[in-house]
């Protein structure tokens, strides 16, 4: 019997955990196996995250037994009386390589495999300032360095159609945040999914699980036109439909706008430049930009809770419960 390394990635295996998890989350790390100590022979291989090429000249450390990656990106370890069911983190380092931790587990099995796994090369359209800002806040909040937050199954939206007052929000801007949100949410997560649908009512989706709620306030915040919870679940999109400023092209509420805090719904923060949609300005209208949707592709392959430069929690249960943040 050999020893095989388990890996817990976002989505990747699903049901390992028995403990209850917000649906869709990545799964908790679980041991299999006895603890008799076993031979292990490990077999991986590293491609870019960016490209899918496979990475040369990374060292891949495992609890102290290091191995080097081949011009394959492939690896090996082959450690006699290893200890099955032991808990430790697979680390991959290298010149050119943002540094990759991943949390990992031995488990016993009658069957080996390959293990694919992936690291950010710079070379091939990855910056790290740049995904630092996006997706850590480090453009508002400088060194804050957040922990990635994002949706981890489609959400649903609940688009009010009443303000809180009570009063009716016209149909042209009902129909153009609609359509916006329904055409950039897939482009926020690199394609893995966009919305799982958009409803209209007068009633809220406030707390429900799976639901971002659209809504509009009475007072006019002269300094605001849309905010935002960063990528929680049950949370909240706020449109300044009172403020004459916020509107074009016929609408109350910009198209551009509308796609910003999208943005901040599927867990972005801002960048500082007009280029993209999470500028922090209001655009009349502005589609996520090549960049954004590269570097939002790489965030929606990493589990919840992330942290810089590139380390997976080792269990996102109770991520959910974190606090929500608010961006304008």
């Amino acid at each position: 019997m050999t020893a095989v390394l388990v890996i817990c990635c976002a989505l990747a295996f699903a049901g390992c955990s028995e403990a209850p998890t917000f649906p869709g989350a990545p799964s908790a790390l679980v041991w299999r196996g006895s603890s008799a100590s076993i031979p292990m022979a490990l077999t991986g291989r590293v491609t870019d995250s960016v490209s899918g090429a496979p990475i040369a000249g990374l060292t891949v450390d495992f609890s102290g037994d290091t191995a080097t990656t081949d011009n394959a990106g492939m690896f090996r370890y082959e450690v006699p009386g290893a200890v099955a069911s032991s808990y430790s983190r697979l680390t991959f380092t290298g010149p050119g390589v943002v540094s990759r931790s991943v949390p990992a587990s031995l488990s016993t099995s009658s069957s080996t495999g390959v293990l694919a796994l992936d690291a950010i090369e710079l070379g091939s359209g990855f910056d790290l300032d740049f995904y630092r800002k996006l997706v850590r806040d480090n453009y508002a909040s400088p060194g804050v360095m957040r922990t990635l937050r994002r949706w981890m199954q489609a959400p649903r939206v609940y688009v009010r159609t009443v303000d809180e007052a009570g009063t009716p929000i016209d149909e042209a801007t009902l129909d153009m945040v609609a359509a916006a949100l329904a055409d950039d949410a897939a482009l926020w997560t690199g394609g893995r999914f966009g919305l799982a649908g958009v409803d209209r009512g007068t009633e809220t989706r406030e707390g429900w699980p799976g639901w971002i709620t659209v809504k509009w306030p009475v007072v006019s915040d002269p300094g605001m036109c849309g905010r935002a919870q960063i990528a929680t679940n049950g949370g909240w999109i706020e449109f300044n439909y009172a403020n004459q400023n916020c509107g074009c092209i016929g609408y109350r509420v910009t198209p551009g706008v509308v796609r910003h805090e999208l943005g901040h719904a599927m867990g972005f923060y801002h960048t500082g430049d007009r280029g993209d949609a999470m500028f922090g300005v209001a655009q009349c209208d502005a589609h996520p930009s090549a960049r954004e949707r590269l570097h939002a592709a790489i965030a929606y392959s990493r589990q919840f809770g992330n942290a810089d430069p590139d380390s997976d929690p080792s269990s996102t249960v109770h991520a959910f419960a974190s606090a929500p943040v608010v961006v304008n």
